[in-house]
């Protein structure tokens, strides 16, 4: 009988572990996803711009994407809203212009080609997309995230220690020579 409650009491400090371990991953999950940035709808509607799905049998559901980009660049005031329709007539006017180079589109590498070359190449001279080519322009310089900043401080670090590097060199020299004629004076 005693063994059976061992038994009993031991799989009920178990089963009471794992609840825990689950309500621990469940909030850490969840604290993820609050500072996750496909919580913003920009975020999540950013694959209208995606070359690769922009097609001509995906084009009611970009435009929706493109409809929702367009909205949060007007309440952030990056766009007027009377230029709200002509920027959602030039993309669906890109999009159906481009069937032609299919292949460019649904063939695109982003390891072998940037997106933002990829449009500019396709919009930045032609006046007849010059207001989706700003947004564009604004979605393109969008930061990718802490990662992307954390990089550039890193960088900043490392060419501040190298310049420094070079400037107490710099100033070292004349100090050693110094050094080195004190015994004639």
């Amino acid at each position: 009988m005693k063994l059976l409650l061992l038994v009993y009491g031991v799989c009920i400090n178990v089963f009471m572990f794992r609840m825990q371990c689950k309500q621990f991953l469940l909030k850490i999950a969840r604290n993820l996803l609050a500072k996750a940035p496909i919580v913003y709808s920009l975020v999540r509607h950013l694959s209208a711009f995606d070359p690769r799905e922009m097609t001509v049998e995906k084009l009611d559901h970009n435009k929706t994407q493109s409809k929702s980009i367009v909205r949060t660049f007007i309440e952030a005031n990056r766009v007027s809203a009377s230029d709200a329709d002509d920027i959602i007539q030039q993309y669906s006017d890109f999009i159906q212009g481009n069937v032609l180079q299919v292949s460019e589109f649904s063939g695109f590498d982003p390891a072998l080609c940037r997106v933002d070359k990829f449009f500019h190449d396709r919009l930045a001279n032609n006046p007849s997309y010059a207001k989706l080519w700003a947004v564009v322009k604004t979605v393109m310089l969008l930061s990718h995230g802490q990662a992307t900043v954390e990089r550039g401080f890193l960088i900043n670090k490392q060419v501040e220690s190298d310049n420094l590097t070079e400037e107490l060199k710099s100033k070292k020299l004349p100090a050693k020579g110094h050094r080195s004629y004190a015994h004639i004076c």
